[in-house]
């Protein structure tokens, strides 16, 4: 079992356990009154939350940059709120995933800040931070064959001009830490399914 499972058998079992959701939030929110509401309708329409708010995205940028200045100040738990608040407001940003990542794997929560990257990958395939910090919390939980495979997947990025210097110099040492560790262990790891 990897820290990036998300504890489903199939697709299908993720798609049926959406299903029974729907009724208890449509529901909850007629119980708040809300079912005539033009935004929580819009939103249920598939609209982003961000445009329904009239947030542009130079206001994104602003709270973003809040968040980012609260990282910086080592207020991580200020920062998260606001990271969380963001992929709320428009999930199709890489940037609010990436840095939801980094919340949590600095609290050492792994398979949190794992799944925070591969929503963020799931968005910008060729970010070589991305899979730096997701191989990295692979490696924290032992997943050292997921761990190598990222850090290599980075390598080649860099290789394909997705990266700068600094960048392909840290992936190259991930790798050789990685192998080392493995040739240690005698290759016995855990495996995405």
């Amino acid at each position: 079992m990897s820290i990036l499972d998300l504890g489903f058998d199939s697709p299908e079992a993720l798609l049926e356990d959406v299903k029974d959701m729907a009724p208890f939030m449509d529901a909850m929110i007629a119980d708040l009154g809300l079912s005539e509401n033009g935004a929580v309708q819009s939103i249920r329409d598939g609209i982003s939350p961000h445009i329904v708010l009239g947030l542009s995205d130079d206001h994104l940028d602003a709270i973003f940059a809040t968040g980012l200045n609260y990282m910086q100040a080592g207020e991580v738990a200020q920062a998260q709120t606001v990271f969380q608040k963001l992929v709320t407001f428009k999930s199709i940003d890489y940037r609010f995933w990436y840095a939801l990542g980094t919340t949590f794997q600095t609290q050492e929560r792994y398979e949190d800040a794992g799944r925070a990257y591969l929503m963020s990958l799931a968005l910008k395939a060729t970010d070589v931070d991305g899979y730096l910090r997701l191989g990295e919390c692979l490696l924290a939980a032992g997943e050292l064959e997921n761990a190598l495979g990222s850090f290599q997947t980075a390598l080649a990025l860099c290789a394909d001009g997705h990266g700068q210097d600094d960048q392909q110099q840290i992936a190259e040492r991930r790798v050789a830490y990685t192998h080392q560790r493995l040739d240690n262990s005698g290759a016995g790891s855990t495996s995405i399914s």
